[in-house]
């Protein structure tokens, strides 16, 4: 809560924020009069981010934080109800998306992205201002949903809640958005109806300027036409036109100027002039300009609409989390992409893993770490039966899970993109595209008024230059640029296996200059190998020794666990195997190993020094090749050996990186494989026996000497150093885990595909270039045009559109074209 230095009082005055009359004890704050701590924190928060201009415009424009109706949201305070609601609950934290239908401008995110300071039991809350929705995290035990929904209905957003939000279906913010799209075409409809109806009106009149007989209508019938065209037209100033208005209203209260602002300056002088020429009898106006103006203008905004409803469809659906799950069916295992999950579904999470839809447990019990979703690490104690939200992870013993809900993507991708997993980033042409266009409005408009005052005293030219000059000199274009040109790029990628966090990794790819590969699992298969027990002794293992290790290994996401117990049957274990035998504990340590322990037996694998430093008998180190070592109940027992096998194409891979980029190999594997990794990478471009701390300091380094690093690892034993690199993309194989931190996730079997993609982001930032220059040379011939009065306002409206038509169908073209080579390749 900010603290608002606060002092009681015994005045009885009106509220500076929502003009209530203060009873005794009012608050005062900064010589001002407040009737409740909510009116006094929500001025402190606008004072202190210089927005305290909200309340120039009006002498109390904000709600009152003092009262609220009693029963008006009584109902959410039905469990029932708070469960349809949340997407998420741990008994502590929770979270949950509303639409806000009221968000206009920066201000609005500002202040919504600020709930926390009002309300101490929010912990954070985020916008979507494409969708208008507003996801918020909060602690029980400090405010109710209830609360929430009335701290937002008292800032002036009330939230849409529906009874279809109630229903929980995964197609409600898809109705919402067509809702938004059928009003949109009602004004397109009532503006296309009022556009042809006075252009009907006023043919008479243009037929007149060309007609050696003068008047064709006599002046009764003439002003009845001017008239009806004020009747027909009006409609197109209040309703279809009313979002420009509103928006640009919203936006002066804040003290800013928003791309809507001359553009409603336009739309009005234009209504304003007409009427005023119909009613002094100096003309018909210009109502049919007006009226086409407003038509085409939001014929515009449809396929602007329509442009970022398709990249979010593309992000939601056809592109996917290259992530595997195992799932349990009549005792046998399979692995299968999580997309392909359904609804009953047995799976089986193990160790770090992501549970990838909401399930209730199978197994006894599991310990999930939700700081996926809550960015707070603290694990929680799940019992059998309990219910379990996506995005935890499993810490510690694997688990068994009934999926009770689709895997759902958009979510996922939105726990991905949590900003506890962010990154500091640098400037990108994105920033640089929304920047562009706050100042591109301020310099236009003062164009446009530089321009009428050259034109006076010629009212009519000056009215029509002026309004022109609003319409055509647009930087939609220059702003849909950027989240076009990278959105496709992301969608292009992700339906090749290769999902990107959000579209500025995309220039981050771009700008990679060096590559550093984890050996084990990333240049290896993780599955393919061959796989031999060793044993000084000549021991051979048993049927239960040799479950025990399997069961273990089922612990366990490092590649060489993976490798060894893919070379296990899984033959009826559940039955009469290991399974029959609880696992009261796991306990894995990055770099290490895994440590299990079950009802009668204690069971480590891993590094030599794990299991050595826990047991009686020691066994001999080896360099000669990759190797895992096990313990039973604390003796050595052996150990395995892995050949490893290098993927398909690696070799080309590296062939065609080297020639633009520095690559690396670290890896925590013995140097057995130096001499071979030599060939391709250089000697001094080599480091083993690396530790998770190693590998990130490794990569700190070359940050430190200018390089602008990419981290290519498994995800999980690499999470520091795919967090520390400028994109970390974490390389996944038949396994659903990953770290939050990273940037990119490739399935293991395009990652031939690296090069390609490197260069296709490359190539897509090209493309960005190319359509900014495009609207700029498309602004510079539209204004120049408008200034010289040789375009109309409704032509520069029809022109407008063409801008932003202009600069999509190249973006698009260009990268379709080489989204054919990526597909063929």
């Amino acid at each position: 809560m900010v603290d608002v230095g606060n002092n009681i009082v015994s005045v009885k005055t009106r509220c500076f924020h929502c003009g209530e009359q203060c009873d005794d004890g009012a608050i005062v704050n900064h010589e001002r009069t407040f009737c409740c701590v909510g009116c006094s924190t929500v001025f402190e928060l606008l004072q202190e981010n210089n927005l305290c201009t909200y309340y120039d415009l009006d002498s109390h424009p904000g709600i009152s934080f003092k009262k609220a109706s009693a029963a008006r949201f009584e109902y959410l305070e039905d469990e029932s109800v708070v469960k349809a609601l949340i997407s998420f609950s741990d008994g502590v934290i929770s979270k949950l998306t509303f639409v806000l239908p009221q968000i206009h401008c920066a201000s609005c995110i500002w202040l919504l992205e600020h709930l926390y300071k009002i309300n101490e039991g929010i912990v954070g809350s985020k916008i979507n201002f494409l969708k208008k929705e507003i996801a918020i995290t909060y602690r029980h035990a400090d405010v109710s949903l209830r609360e929430i929904v009335e701290i937002l209905t008292k800032l002036g957003y009330e939230p849409d809640i529906t009874l279809s939000n109630l229903d929980n279906d995964k197609n409600v913010r898809s109705e919402n958005n067509s809702a938004g799209l059928r009003s949109l075409y009602m004004k397109v409809g009532v503006a296309g109806f009022a556009f042809g109806n006075v252009m009907i009106f006023s043919a008479p009149d243009y037929l007149a300027k060309i007609s050696t007989d003068g008047a064709i209508l006599t002046q009764s019938m003439s002003t009845v036409f001017a008239v009806l065209s004020i009747v027909i037209a009006t409609p197109v100033l209040l309703y279809s036109a009313s979002e420009y208005f509103k928006n640009s209203w919203y936006s002066l209260k804040e003290r800013t100027i928003s791309l809507d602002v001359p553009v409603a300056i336009g739309i009005f002088f234009l209504y304003a002039r007409s009427i005023f020429d119909i009613v002094m009898g100096y003309g018909t106006g210009y109502l049919d300009s007006f009226t086409g103006l407003v038509f085409f203008l939001l014929i515009g905004k449809i396929f602007q609409r329509k442009t970022f409803d398709t990249l979010s469809f593309e992000r939601n659906y056809k592109s996917f989390f290259p992530l595997s799950v195992v799932v349990r069916k009549n005792k046998k295992e399979r692995t299968i992409p999580v997309s392909k999950l359904s609804v009953g579904d047995i799976v089986y999470v193990r160790n770090k893993e992501l549970i990838p839809a909401d399930s209730v447990l199978v197994s006894d019990n599991v310990r999930v770490d939700y700081s996926f979703v809550t960015g707070e690490s603290e694990p929680v104690e799940l019992l059998h039966g309990d219910s379990v939200y996506a995005g935890g992870r499993v810490v510690g013993t694997a688990a068994e899970f009934a999926v009770t809900k689709d895997v759902s993507h958009s979510y996922l991708t939105q726990l991905w993109n949590n900003d506890v997993f962010g990154k500091e980033k640098k400037t990108t042409l994105v920033d640089i595209s929304n920047a562009f266009g706050k100042y591109f409005t301020i310099v236009v408009t003062l164009i446009a008024v530089a321009t009428a005052l050259f034109w006076l005293p010629n009212v009519g030219m000056a009215l029509n230059t002026f309004t022109a000059v609003l319409i055509v000199a647009c930087p939609c274009a220059l702003t849909l640029a950027a989240p076009f040109t990278l959105g496709a790029a992301v969608s292009i990628l992700g339906k090749n296996k290769f999902y990107l966090k959000n579209v500025g990794v995309v220039t981050d790819l771009a700008s990679v200059s060096s590559v550093v590969f984890d050996k084990t699992g990333t240049l290896t298969y993780s599955g393919k190998s061959d796989v031999k027990f060793h044993s000084e002794s000549g021991r051979v293992l048993s049927d239960e020794e040799s479950q025990l290790i399997y069961a273990s290994l089922q612990q366990s996401t490092h590649p060489l666990s993976r490798q060894i117990s893919s070379n296990f049957i899984y033959n009826n274990f559940v039955v009469n195997g290991v399974y029959a035998t609880k696992i009261v504990s796991t306990n894995e340590i990055a770099g290490e190993g895994v440590e299990v322990n079950f009802e009668n037996h204690l069971v480590r694998v891993g590094s030599a020094d794990f299991t050595n430093k826990y047991s009686t008998t020691q066994v001999v180190k080896i360099s000669s090749t990759s190797s895992v070592y096990v313990s039973i109940d604390n003796e050595c027992i052996g150990y395995y050996t892995i050949g490893n096998i290098y993927r398909n194409g690696i070799r080309k891979v590296i062939d065609d990186l080297k020639n633009s980029l520095k690559l690396f190999v670290i890896s925590g594997d013995n140097d057995s494989e130096r001499n071979t990794l030599s060939e391709y990478f250089g000697e001094s471009h080599l480091a083993f026996q690396q530790s998770p701390e190693d590998k990130l300091q490794f990569v700190k380094q070359l940050q430190s000497n200018g390089e602008f690093v990419a981290m290519v690892g498994d995800g999980i034993n690499d999470a520091g150093a795919l967090k520390q690199s400028n994109i970390g993309i974490a390389l996944t194989e038949n396994t659903s885990s990953f770290t939050p931190a990273c940037d990119a996730i490739l399935a293991a079997e395009q990652i031939e595909g690296l090069p390609t993609y490197i260069d296709f982001a490359r190539y897509s930032i090209t493309v960005l270039k190319i359509a900014f220059w495009v609207s700029v040379v498309y602004n510079a011939i539209g204004l120049y045009l408008a200034c010289t009065g040789a375009l109309t306002p409704m032509f520069a409206a029809l022109f407008m559109p063409l801008s932003s038509w202009s600069v999509v169908g190249i973006a698009y073209g260009l990268m379709r074209m080489r989204e054919k080579s990526i597909s063929a390749r």
